[in-house]
């Protein structure tokens, strides 16, 4: 394989679409924190995206390369097609890992151990431990995958303050409904492999309760945000229609679940749905408000 290959191969180990949304949170949680403007410190938030969560994402690869090779959606990656080595994989994996850490001690301490505690809980954690054991495994997984709001907002004050770990418990919160529903879509690849979540080893009203439960946790979490910081109003106007719409498709999916009348494209949907919901909230607490410039007398 050409040199040209074998860096798009690496790029693939990173999953390019779940690190842009998880970059998006850490730049997202950087500006809601009131970070500088500063072309070298965002520069270096992108130095710590790309090669902490990358690295991550592509250690895990490693390591579920075995089931991968199970799965029909997975066996295309990298390393079960044999495009890439296992100890490729590693290499790949470790030099994104260095420059990610060197640039987090560059930013502060406490984005140093965000990046450590996301690489602790999702590899160790939940991909050695217990994705192969637990239908749970994700809540470690999830608290991996909040870390970057947590660096970036580290990253523009030097802090870990209640309202980043607010706006993590809201990712956290949200994390169900987008992993639940791809499962139920590849529900008969995770069956294969004998990986049990939830979807696998529950019913559809326990998975559909706990998803709903999840999304008004979300907006609860969200509202909490605002009143911790000003922050976000906007955000839960404009979302609310979007978790609204979000219970409403997850409880008829497990009704007709139930029934064995839904189809794995009305889970993809809601699937598919999750991550505009997220972004939506994230667009909207980096704006204080009111966003208008009210005379004092009309408040």
């Amino acid at each position: 394989m050409n040199p040209l290959a074998k860096v798009k191969s690496a790029l693939e180990l990173t999953k390019p679409a779940q690190l842009a949304l998880l970059a998006f949170t850490a730049y997202a949680s950087y500006l809601a924190a009131g970070g500088p403007l500063s072309l070298a410190r965002l520069a270096l938030l992108g130095v710590v995206a790309i090669g902490s969560i990358g690295g991550t994402v592509a250690l895990n690869m490693v390591l579920e390369s075995d089931i991968d090779s199970i799965m029909a959606r997975t066996s295309h990656r990298p390393i079960p097609s044999g495009r890439m080595t296992r100890s490729e994989g590693i290499a790949t994996a470790a030099v994104l890992l260095a420059a990610g850490f060197a640039a987090s001690a560059l930013l502060s301490w406490y984005v140093v151990l965000a990046s450590a505690l996301a690489l602790v809980l999702d590899i160790p954690v939940y991909t050695v431990l217990l994705k192969r054991r637990t239908p749970w495994s994700i809540l470690f997984g999830g608290l991996a995958g909040v870390m970057p709001v947590v660096g970036g907002w580290a990253a523009a004050d030097g802090s870990i303050s209640p309202a980043a770990i607010v706006l993590a418990l809201m990712v956290l919160a949200w994390i169900p409904v987008h992993i639940w529903y791809i499962v139920y879509y590849y529900e008969d690849d995770y069956r294969r492999a004998s990986i049990p979540m939830l979807p696998v080893v529950s019913t559809p009203k326990k998975v559909g309760a706990l998803s709903l439960a999840s999304l008004a946790s979300m907006y609860a979490l969200y509202a909490t945000y605002w009143l911790l910081t000003g922050k976000g109003f906007l955000g839960l106007l404009v979302g609310l229609p979007f978790v609204a719409f979000s219970m409403r498709q997850v409880w008829r999916f497990s009704v007709r679940k139930s029934l064995g009348l839904a189809t794995r494209n009305e889970a993809k949907a809601i699937f598919r749905f999750a991550n505009p919901l997220l972004v939506v909230f994230f667009v909207f607490s980096i704006i204080k408000y009111p966003p208008l410039v009210v005379p004092a007398r009309y408040w």
